[in-house]
C-alpha cells in the first residue's frame, strides 16, 4: 500500500486521543487497512482531507475500535507473542500483503523518516506511546535498520526493541536482524537507541571478513564499538561453530580489531589445553596474519619431521607473506618464502624462495651424504586491459636437480624431468602492423643436470601484408591480390652448460649468439574449382658471430696416462681448429608448390542404430626445391682433411654457432612431400535429439600420413613415412599415437644406408619408432565442481580464479568416486651393433583414484607400475576429514624404498573451500 508520512498519522491519532476524552487506550491496523484508518479518524474529528464536514461512518468505526479494545478483544501488551485470534488472522483476505509505513515526529526528536512494515498487523498504544509490529517486522532510520519477528516502538524511551518468534518448546527460532552501514548482526534479542545510538544485545553474532565473532550478552556503544560477555571468534560460518577461541570478555571494533582477555581454544565443544593470555584478532577486511600449523610425520631416512609450518603475514589486500620451514630429526632442514601480490586490473602473481640443506644416513657411514638444494618459482600476469597494446608475462621455475626428490611431496614433482621458465614482455605497435617482444629463456633436465639459458631473445615481427590487394574489394579476389608475406627479426644469446658449475668463467665463454631474419612470401589460387594451389617461397639469413677455420696437422702425437707413465697410444696427425671472431653471414632460400582439395565418402545404412560412416580426406601435394648450399660457391662449408689416409669431410664454418639457428641445408632438393589426413565418424541413432534422432561419433578426430621423396638425390631419396593421429573414443578415452616407417636398410652403427628393405626382406618398409598414449578422467555422474558452481559460491574474484585454474588441486566431497589413469609406450628400433633391436623406451602405466566413503570421508590413492623397470612408481595413499571449517589429513608414501613417509595435518580452511566442499591436496603455498 502507499506509504504516508508518520507525522500525519501521529497527529491523527492524538486529535483522536484528545477528542475522545483520553479514553482511547490503543489502536490496531490490520494489514492493508491503515490508509482508511487515518481518514477515519480525521473525519470524526472534523480533520479530514480537504472537507470539513463529519463523516457517521468514521465516527461509528472508531467507536467500534475503541470498544472492542475495552472489552479485551484487542487486548496489547509488551508480550512478542501475537494477542489476535488465531482466526482473525485466517479470515483475513490481506495477511498476505505487506503493511508498510514512513513517519516523521517533531525536530525535537529525529531527524529523519522512519519506514516500517508488517506482515500481519501493526498495533498502537496511545497511552503507552508505543507500536508493536508483528510477524516477518521491519523498521528502517537514517543506516539502520532491524527485522525480527516482533518488534516494539518505544517513542518515549526511543527504544526500538526485536525479538524472535518462539517454537512449540518456547525457545527462540529465527533471528533479529540488525544492519548498520552494511553491516549485518544477528541476535535473538535486541533492543536499540536511535537517539544514544547504544544497543543491547544477546546471543548475537555477526561475520568480519572471514571470521564470525559470537557475544552471548552485548552493549553497543554510540562509536560503534561492541563489549561482549563470554563471547567467541571462528571461522567456521555454522550458527553453533565447530570450533571457536573462547574469552569471558571481548571488546569488538568493526572493521579493524577484536582484543579479547583471557582465552583458549574449543574444539567441537571440547576445551583444549591451549591457553591465551590475551587475544588480539586483526577482523579488517582482507589478508590476516596468523599462525600456519605444521604437518608432522616420520621419513623413512631422515627421521620424525614438522614441516610447512610458519607464519602467515596479511601485509594489504594487494600484498602477503608467508615464511615457512621444515625440519626432521636428522639434521635436514629447510626454510621457505611465498609471497602472492596482486593490483585489480593491472596484474597478479607469486613469488616462491626456498633453500634446504639435506641430510641422507649416518656420518659415520660411506653412504651419508649432505647437500644444498633450492628453488625460485615466479609468476607474474598482466592484465590484457591495462595496457592493450603491450604484455608483460612471466613464469619463472629454477631449481637444483635433486630438489624436487628431496623437498616435494607430490608425485607429479617427484617424477619431473623436465622444468622451463619464459619472462617475456611484448608490444603491439598501435597502428602499425609490427610487434616487438623480449625473452629470457630457461630450460632444464633434472636428470643429466643439463642446463639452457636465453639470455635475451629479441624478436620483431610484421603481420602478414597484402600489398596488392583492393582497399574495396567486390566479387572475387585476382590470385595476386591475396599475394602477401611478412618479415621476422631474431637475435639471441644462449648459454649452455651443467647446473653445478653454470656460473663459472668458462662456461660464460662459451656463450652462443647470433641473429635470423626471414622473409616468407605466399599466395593462393583456386584451381579446377575444386583445388587449391599455394605457390610460396622463404628467404633465410643467419649472421653468427664466431667461425671456424680446421686444418690438418700431420705431425705424430704421444699420448701418456699419467705423467711418468709408459706410452700407451700414438696419433699420427690430427685436426685443428681455429675459432675466429667476427659477423659473418649463412644464407638459403626455397619455394614450394601446394595443391591440396578435400573429398568426402559417406557410407549409409538402412534399420539398425548405425545410420551413416562418413570419411573426410584431405590429400596434399607439395613440390619443394633448393639448390645445395654446401657448394663452395655460397661460403658456408668447407673440407678438411680427417686422417693420415687422406680422407676429407666438409664442415660447416660456423659450428661454434650453428646450434643457435643451424646450418644452410646441404645437398640439393627437388621433390615432392605428400601428406593424407584423414577424419573418420559416424552417425548413430539418439533419443535425445528429439528432431533428427541423430548423434555424431567420432571414431578418428585426425591421422596423418605423410613423406617425401627427392628426385635429384644421388642416395635416400625417400624419407622416412611418418603416421601421427588421435582420436576420443566414447568422449572419455583419449589416445594419441605416432608411427615412423623407413624403408631403408639401417648399417651397425644404426645409420640409414642406400639399400630398401624390399631387397633384403621382401618388405616395404620396416618400423623405427613408435609411441602410444592412453589416457582417461572418469567419475560420478553426481556432483562435481563447475565453474556455475565456483561463481556462485561466497568468494572473491582471485579465489574463483585460482580454483578454476587448477580444479584438479582440491578433493570435492560433492563427487562420490572418481578415477584418472595414464598409459604410456614407445619404443624404437636400432642399437649399436645391431640395427634390428627394438629397444622399449618407455612402458608405464599411472593412476589416481579418490572415493567418499561418507559425506565427510574420503580416501585417494595415486600410483603406477614401470613395466620396463619392473617396479611400483611413486604410491601415496591419503585419508582426507571433511571437518567443515577443518580439515584432518594424513598420507603416506610406501613406495619407492627411499621415499617412504608418513604426515598428519590438522588445518582450518578457506571459506570459499568450506561452502565448495573442497579441500586442497597439497598445502604447498598459501592461496587465500
Amino acid at each position: 500500500m502507499k506509504r504516508q508520512p508518520f507525522l500525519f498519522l501521529f497527529v491523527a491519532v492524538l486529535a483522536a486521543y484528545a477528542f475522545t476524552g483520553g479514553k482511547a487506550k490503543a489502536f490496531v491496523i490490520k494489514s492493508g487497512q491503515a490508509q482508511s484508518f487515518v481518514v477515519d479518524t480525521l473525519k470524526k474529528n472534523k480533520l479530514s482531507l480537504g472537507s470539513s464536514s463529519n463523516d457517521s461512518t468514521a465516527n461509528n468505526k472508531t467507536d467500534s475500535l475503541i470498544k472492542n479494545y475495552n472489552s479485551g478483544k484487542l487486548a496489547i501488551g509488551t508480550s512478542p507473542i501475537d494477542s489476535l485470534p488465531k482466526d482473525s488472522l485466517t479470515s483475513d483476505s490481506l495477511v498476505a500483503r505487506k503493511d508498510s509505513l514512513q513517519f516523521k515526529v517533531s525536530k525535537d526528536s529525529i531527524d529523519q523518516p522512519i519506514k516500517y512494515s508488517a506482515l500481519d498487523s501493526i498495533v498502537y498504544d496511545i497511552a503507552a506511546k508505543k507500536v508493536y509490529l508483528y510477524d516477518s517486522a521491519q523498521v528502517q532510520y537514517k543506516e539502520i535498520t532491524m527485522k525480527a519477528h516482533f518488534i516494539t516502538v518505544d517513542w518515549s524511551e526511543s527504544v526500538i526493541t526485536g525479538e524472535t518468534a518462539l517454537d512449540s518448546t518456547g525457545n527462540p527460532t529465527g533471528d533479529v536482524v540488525f544492519i548498520n552501514e552494511g553491516q549485518e548482526y544477528r541476535s535473538k534479542k535486541l533492543a536499540y537507541n536511535f537517539k544514544t545510538k547504544r544497543g543491547i544485545v544477546t546471543q548475537a553474532r555477526t561475520q568480519e571478513d572471514q571470521g564470525y565473532v559470537h557475544i552471548k550478552q552485548g552493549v553497543r556503544t554510540p562509536e560503534e564499538e561492541w563489549y561482549g560477555k563470554k563471547g567467541w571468534y571462528t571461522t567456521c560460518s555454522e550458527e553453533h561453530p565447530h570450533f571457536y577461541i573462547e574469552s569471558e570478555r571481548m571488546k569488538l571494533v568493526p572493521d579493524k580489531v577484536m582484543v579479547t582477555g583471557p582465552a583458549h581454544l574449543v574444539i567441537r565443544d571440547v576445551p583444549t589445553p591451549l591457553y591465551l593470555p590475551f587475544g588480539i584478532f586483526p577482523v579488517k577486511k582482507g589478508r590476516r596474519s596468523g599462525i600456519i600449523m605444521p604437518q608432522y610425520g616420520e621419513d623413512g631416512f631422515r627421521g620424525f619431521f614438522f614441516r610447512e609450518g610458519g607464519y602467515y603475514f596479511g601485509i594489504s589486500n594487494n600484498f602477503d607473506l608467508a615464511l615457512k620451514g621444515d625440519i626432521y630429526t636428522n639434521g635436514t632442514w629447510a626454510i621457505k618464502a611465498y609471497s602472492n601480490y596482486v593490483k585489480r586490473y593491472k596484474y597478479n602473481g607469486n613469488l616462491f624462495l626456498q633453500f634446504g640443506r639435506n641430510r641422507r644416513g649416518e656420518p659415520e657411514s660411506p653412504s651419508f651424504q649432505i647437500g644444498n638444494d633450492f628453488a625460485v618459482n615466479w609468476r607474474f600476469d598482466q592484465d590484457r586491459k591495462a595496457r592493450p597494446y603491450s604484455y608483460f608475462t612471466a613464469n619463472v621455475n629454477f631449481s637444483s636437480s635433486t630438489y624436487n626428490q628431496n623437498f616435494t611431496y607430490s608425485q607429479e614433482s617427484v617424477t619431473k624431468s623436465q622444468v622451463a621458465s619464459k619472462v617475456n614482455y611484448t608490444n603491439n605497435f598501435r597502428g602499425k602492423p609490427l610487434s616487438m617482444s623480449v625473452a629470457i629463456e630457461h630450460d632444464q633436465n633434472l636428470f643429466t643436470r643439463q642446463v639452457n639459458l636465453t639470455l635475451p631473445r629479441f624478436s620483431l615481427i610484421t603481420q602478414r601484408i597484402q600489398p596488392f590487394k583492393r582497399k574495396t574489394s567486390s566479387g572475387e579476389l585476382k590470385w595476386y591480390e591475396n599475394l602477401n608475406f611478412n618479415y621476422s627479426f631474431e637475435t639471441q644469446n644462449v648459454v649452455r652448460g651443467i647446473d653445478s658449475t653454470f656460473f663459472t668463467k668458462e662456461t660464460l665463454k662459451n656463450a652462443q649468439y647470433g641473429i635470423k631474419q626471414t622473409v616468407p612470401v605466399s599466395t593462393s589460387i583456386k584451381v579446377f574449382k575444386y583445388f587449391s594451389l599455394t605457390p610460396s617461397a622463404a628467404y633465410t639469413e643467419r649472421w653468427y658471430f664466431k667461425t671456424v677455420e680446421k686444418t690438418w696437422d700431420p705431425d705424430t702425437i704421444y699420448r701418456l696416462n699419467t705423467p711418468g707413465d709408459s706410452i700407451v697410444d700414438t696419433i699420427y696427425g690430427q685436426v685443428v681448429a681455429d675459432t675466429s671472431f667476427g659477423f659473418n653471414g649463412s644464407r638459403d632460400f626455397n619455394f614450394a608448390l601446394t595443391l591440396t582439395t578435400k573429398v568426402y565418402g559417406m557410407v549409409q545404412f538402412k534399420g539398425g542404430k548405425l545410420k551413416a560412416i562418413r570419411h573426410v580426406m584431405t590429400p596434399s601435394l607439395s613440390f619443394n626445391g633448393r639448390p645445395d648450399f654446401s657448394k663452395p660457391f655460397w661460403g658456408n662449408y668447407k673440407e678438411v682433411q680427417v686422417n693420415a689416409a687422406g680422407k676429407r669431410e666438409k664442415y660447416s664454418i660456423f659450428e661454434p654457432s650453428n646450434s643457435i639457428y643451424g646450418d644452410a641445408p646441404q645437398g640439393p632438393v627437388a621433390g615432392m612431400r605428400f601428406s593424407l589426413a584423414n577424419v573418420l565418424e559416424m552417425k548413430v541413432h539418439s533419443e535425445k535429439d528429439t528432431i533428427k534422432h541423430e548423434k555424431k561419433v567420432k571414431l578418428l578426430d585426425n591421422l596423418i600420413i605423410s613423406g617425401f621423396y627427392n628426385f635429384i638425390a644421388d642416395s635416400l631419396q625417400l624419407d622416412p613415412i611418418s603416421i601421427t593421429g588421435y582420436t576420443t573414443l566414447f568422449d572419455k578415452l583419449n589416445i594419441n599415437f605416432n608411427m615412423s616407417f623407413d624403408p631403408y636398410m639401417h648399417d651397425s652403427l644404426n645409420r640409414r644406408i642406400n639399400t630398401f628393405v624390399w631387397t633384403e626382406k621382401r618388405k616395404f618398409t620396416q618400423l623405427r619408432s613408435a609411441g602410444v598414449t592412453i589416457g582417461t578422467s572418469l567419475q560420478s555422474g553426481k556432483g562435481g565442481l563447475t565453474s556455475q558452481k565456483v561463481n556462485a559460491s561466497n568468494a572473491t574474484e582471485q579465489e574463483k580464479a585460482v580454483i578454476l585454474a587448477a580444479p584438479s588441486l582440491y578433493y570435492d566431497f560433492t563427487v562420490p568416486w572418481s578415477i584418472s589413469f595414464n598409459y604410456s609406450l614407445t619404443l624404437a628400433r636400432g642399437v649399436t651393433g645391431n640395427p634390428d633391436t627394438i629397444v622399449v623406451n618407455t612402458n608405464s602405466f599411472n593412476f589416481s583414484a579418490d572415493v567418499t566413503i561418507t559425506e565427510k570421508w574420503k580416501v585417494h590413492l595415486e600410483s603406477g607400475y614401470d613395466f620396463k623397470i619392473k617396479d611400483l612408481i611413486y604410491t601415496r595413499l591419503s585419508v582426507i576429514r571433511d571437518m567443515h571449517c577443518w580439515e584432518l589429513s594424513a598420507r603416506w608414501v610406501p613406495y619407492p624404498l627411499d621415499r617412504q613417509s608418513y604426515d598428519m595435518q590438522l588445518n582450518v580452511k578457506a571459506q570459499v573451500l568450506q561452502d565448495l566442499k573442497l579441500s586442497r591436496k597439497n598445502q604447498a603455498s598459501p592461496v587465500f
